[in-house]
């Protein structure tokens, strides 16, 4: 997870800018799309080239992000449903 500090939060927080939630995976999916490509624009602004270095924080960022959410969301739903319906093994 992104453990920034708490004061940075809201800054960052789509949610402080009005950004509503996405309700389908293909808004998800464009959302993430845009945060990425707000990154590498970023990047830009730093008066350099987007490198290959610019693109593999993307996908590192993207890929702990990924294992942040089956950690903290999948894991306990799926414990939660072994005690319900039993393990299948």
């Amino acid at each position: 997870m992104p453990y920034i500090d708490p004061s940075e939060r809201p800054e960052f927080s789509p949610h402080a800018h009005g950004t509503p939630a996405a309700l389908t995976s293909g808004q998800l999916n464009y959302q993430i799309c845009e945060l990425v490509q707000d990154f590498l624009e970023a990047r830009q602004v730093l008066n350099r080239q987007v490198r290959y270095d610019d693109y593999n924080a993307c996908i590192g960022a993207l890929e702990c992000a990924k294992q942040e959410v089956y950690r903290k969301l999948i894991v306990p739903y799926e414990k939660r449903k072994e005690r319900e319906n039993g393990d299948c093994f």
